[in-house]
């Protein structure tokens, strides 16, 4: 049985444009564990303490910290089989196959005392409804399986409970379905009606086929979850007839199931090459979300899942390629991924604009943070603020240089936390000016003739000692033509440069300029507007 005791911020990547979040997160990362072999776990979390048997292959019972450290064994327990937290927290329940007898260790002292079960009597698993302790068994010669219970208040043994023609190898139990077991038997699972008592014999109920290397039975009692083979997935079936309620997909091969006590199911499988466990609601067959358990050489350990209050504790085992087979426990918070994203309004925005970034997170009302950092410049806070209710949130904020946003949703219990990064260029700006100008008419600017004015271009942000190439267009029929592009000229300190208009124009001559600034990674190059000049006498 496995029961518990209740049932920040990457800087934006400029080159690439956006920071994503892992896909799908790894398992955490393990303990390692020396084990001679595994059939079981069950976790104490108001202790700080987590149980493993070994079965047949070891004498005691291991124990571990929640975090994996390891703690002393408790001995004395040769062939413990299952184990089951009891429902108040204060012993486990063993199947001590080997000594015939129901294992009692006490949660807080680790004392062990027994309840024996009597001659050809070899317990293979226990699971506690009220005050009854179901179990089964067989004749200790591999065969003839039957159920028994033992009433903890005295400890009293009834045996030979299963009704004529069930051969009962396991049973399970839950705080929901009162007066009924659900047992695995030869090709399948059968429900069995125990509500005349544990010293009165169960009535059979509906049975179903299917491969059931492990199943449990929902908090709420509504269904039943087992492995199936054929095709490999998990089913729950209706604890009231067996029928399929929901398919829970997974992969090859299904092999361990726990469900948490508000429905979370953890469905597990035997895989190298896919994912170990996922994910699901009771009732639904949308997967939250999966976790790969150390890799292909690593496999999750039959029954190897048990939930606590909200964690996920994990046995599995990993080859070396010699034969020898290592052991990792693991404890993972399940959460569900985050979708987070953060979108530009434009790629560009010239020098002074305001840039505006939109954030969506995948589930409304979540709480985040954007965050922008100018070009060498130090990231601050813009602003931390609830998404609405489609999970939008939009930031603006005047840009002078290439800034790198960035958000970041810190997560909570149940969504994973999440990152996301943008960027946006920022033209610079080229201003000019004219000197010696002497009036206007129109969009013309007079100067005299043969006076040499001067062109002077400034870009903001500085540039100093940056290039800036001028050109020049002259009428050429109804439009502008005849063009003269500079060679680089250098910005001086102050990021200015002028050229100057020499003595052969004439009065009467128009001509336009303006000025390009080629453009570098702190701002995106840029053409000033044009300037229109006219000589006169």
């Amino acid at each position: 049985m496995r029961r518990s005791l209740t049932s920040v911020l990457g800087t934006a990547a400029l080159a690439a444009g956006l920071l994503v979040a892992p896909a799908a997160p790894s398992g955490a990362a393990g303990s390692s564990l020396s084990l001679p072999g595994f059939t079981d776990l069950a976790v104490d979390e108001a202790h700080d303490r987590v149980l493993i048997t070994s079965g047949t292959a070891s004498s005691e019972v291991t124990v571990l910290g929640l975090d994996g450290t390891p703690r002393t064994p408790v001995s004395g327990l040769a062939g413990a089989q299952d184990v089951d937290l009891a429902l108040d927290g204060s012993v486990f329940y063993l199947a001590l196959t080997s000594q015939r007898a129901v294992g009692v260790v006490d949660g807080t002292s680790l004392a062990v005392s027994r309840i024996a079960l009597g001659s050809g009597v070899c317990p293979s698993s226990v699971a506690q409804q009220g005050s009854v302790l179901w179990f089964t068994y067989d004749d200790c010669t591999g065969g003839s399986w039957r159920l028994g219970s033992v009433q903890l208040g005295d400890s009293s043994v009834t045996l030979d409970l299963a009704p004529e023609g069930v051969a009962p190898q396991r049973v399970e139990t839950s705080t929901g379905l009162a007066g009924k077991v659900v047992v695995q038997v030869s090709g399948g699972l059968a429900v069995l009606d125990v509500s005349g008592g544990p010293a009165t014999a169960a009535l059979a109920g509906p049975t179903v086929t299917t491969d059931a290397r492990d199943f449990t039975v929902t908090p709420d009692g509504a269904e039943v979850i087992a492995t199936d083979y054929s095709p490999y997935r998990h089913v729950g079936f209706s604890t009231d007839d067996l029928t399929e309620r929901t398919v829970y997909p997974s992969d090859a091969y299904p092999n361990a199931v726990a469900v948490r006590a508000d429905g979370l199911v953890a469905a597990g499988i035997s895989g190298w090459y896919e994912p170990d466990v996922y994910l699901y609601r009771q009732g639904s067959g949308s997967l939250v979300r999966s976790y790969e358990l150390g890799g292909t050489l690593h496999e999750l350990a039959p029954r190897g899942l048990a939930f606590g209050a909200t964690d996920l504790y994990v046995v599995d085992s990993g080859w070396d390629g010699s034969g020898t087979t290592s052991w990792t426990y693991r404890r993972i918070t399940p959460r569900q991924a985050t979708s987070l994203s953060i979108t530009r309004g434009a790629s560009t925005y010239s020098y002074g604009a305001t840039a505006k970034v939109t954030v969506h997170v995948s589930h409304p009302g979540a709480t985040v943070a954007v965050y922008a950092t100018p070009y060498k410049g130090t990231k601050k806070l813009v602003k931390e603020a609830a998404t609405d209710s489609r999970g939008n949130l939009t930031v603006t904020l005047p840009v002078t240089v290439r800034t790198a946003f960035s958000v970041a949703y810190a997560g909570d219990a149940d969504r994973d936390p999440a990152t996301a990064g943008t960027h946006v260029d920022v033209r610079a700006r080229v201003a000019t000016t004219i000197t010696k100008v002497v009036g206007r008419s129109g969009s013309y600017q007079l100067v005299r003739a043969r006076s040499k004015p001067y062109v002077v271009a400034k870009v903001s942000p500085s540039h100093a000692g940056q290039c800036v190439k001028f050109q020049a267009q002259t009428p050429k029929g109804r439009g502008w033509g005849y063009t003269w592009t500079s060679s680089c000229v250098k910005l001086d300190s102050t990021s200015r440069k002028g050229l100057y208009f020499g003595p052969e124009w004439a009065a009467g001559e128009r001509v336009r300029t303006r000025v390009l600034w080629t453009g570098d990674t702190k701002n995106a190059a840029v053409w000033s507007s044009w300037t229109y000049l006219k000589f006169v006498r």
